[in-house]
């Protein structure tokens, strides 16, 4: 209430204060007169100006009485209007009774007081920016300060929360730690239990396993005697089982080699055509029949067979070799080569022409030993000297090879 009737007085005196500025228009304001000096508006004095500052800020302050943080914004608000004071108008043409009106003059008097309005207009548009400026001011202050306070609030909440939280965790910790401590000392006393349980038997054990270990020590003498004697029995059947072995082994490789001679032929007989006549690529009877090595020294006349024997373990004891004295032009003794081995001679007949008129049958065996090769191929070789050929047997047959086995 008290604040209500000072804020009231300061409003009435700055009412009355102001009376000079409520002249009604058309109210004699005095006269215009040429070369006077002009006569300003009535407005509210400085005096009266500043009692109503004075009430504007009495009624914020009591508004925001709460709000400490707008005095400087609201002090500088209030400002603005004290500093918005309308200019004097100087300069202007002055008037004299009689005398002629000059358009120019009366002109350039507007013109001042124009460019004064003008003034005032602008600094009222500043006055107005600036106090737009303040109240934005203010109210981000208001928006930060209530942020501010929310926070504070829930900080508060936040804390009490975090208390409340914190005063139950230790009361659950101290239940923990008197449960746990229940528990080590009843297992602390079930372990002796055990433990004294445990020696009883341990003890029982040894003396049980005291006298199993005598039994062992008898068990394992006589163990040992029928080890001994169990190991002489066993030398003597083991010398017994290895000559036996050896006598079924000697049985056995010769059953094997009776069986493979028994698979073997008593004789196979092979014949050579030309295609198996080695070095026979000369003739010239024209017959196409009496072929020999064309001459060349080296170039032995040959003949070729593939043995086919029923098995491996087959043994040759002798190969006889039939054929035809052909085309020769030297005569002697000269050897034979079986697979590269010399295995005999034979006697080559001299016919030094081109139609042999003798053709005469030879033969010629030997006993081949380790140079036969049994199931694969065999080269038997007439070597001489000069010119050396073979006439066919029969047909086109040019040698006849028997096989013994």
């Amino acid at each position: 209430m008290r604040r209500i009737g000072l804020f009231s007085g300061i409003v009435a005196g700055a009412l009355v204060l102001a009376s000079p500025a409520l002249a009604g228009w058309g109210e004699d304001w005095g006269t215009m007169v040429w070369g006077a000096a002009p006569v300003g508006v009535p407005t509210l004095g400085l005096l009266g100006l500043g009692l109503l500052s004075l009430a504007l800020a009495a009624a914020a302050v009591f508004s925001l009485r709460r709000r400490a943080w707008t005095m400087s914004v609201l002090l500088v608000a209030l400002a603005i209007p004290l500093a918005a004071v309308a200019s004097p108008i100087t300069g202007l043409n002055t008037f004299s009774n009689g005398t002629t009106a000059d358009a120019n003059e009366v002109n350039a008097n507007f013109d001042a007081i124009e460019a004064a309005v003008n003034d005032n207009d602008s600094r009222i548009t500043v006055v107005d920016n600036d106090a737009a400026a303040a109240q934005a001011t203010a109210d981000a202050a208001q928006g930060t300060a209530d942020t501010a306070a929310t926070a504070v609030a829930t900080e508060a909440t936040a804390r009490a929360n975090a208390d409340i939280s914190l005063q139950s965790a230790i009361d659950a910790e101290k239940g923990l730690r008197s449960a746990g401590d229940t528990a080590l000392q009843t297992a602390v006393a079930f372990e002796a239990s055990a433990r004294a349980s445990a020696d009883a038997a341990h003890a029982t054990a040894i003396s049980t396993n005291a006298t199993d270990i005598a039994a062992v020590a008898a068990a394992d003498a006589a163990h040992a005697t029928g080890i001994s004697t169990n190991a002489v029995d066993i030398a003597t059947n083991t010398g017994a089982i290895s000559t036996n072995e050896t006598a079924i082994t000697v049985l056995q490789d010769q059953v094997a080699q009776l069986l493979a001679l028994s698979l073997c032929e008593p004789m196979l007989v092979y014949n050579v055509p030309l295609s198996d006549y080695g070095n026979s690529g000369s003739e010239c009877s024209g017959t196409g029949l009496h072929r020999y090595n064309g001459c060349g020294v080296g170039d032995h006349p040959s003949f070729t067979w593939v043995d086919t024997a029923a098995s491996s373990a087959c043994e040759v004891s002798s190969v006889l070799v039939e054929y035809t004295h052909g085309s020769s032009c030297t005569d002697g003794t000269f050897p034979v080569k079986l697979n590269g081995a010399n295995v005999t001679t034979w006697t080559k007949i001299d016919d030094c022409t081109c139609t042999p008129a003798l053709l005469t049958p030879g033969s010629t065996s030997f006993a081949p030993g380790a140079s036969y090769n049994i199931g694969a191929s065999n080269t038997v070789t007439f070597e001489g000297t000069s010119c050396n050929g073979f006439s066919p047997v029969s047909g086109s047959t040019y040698a006849v090879i028997t096989v013994q086995y």
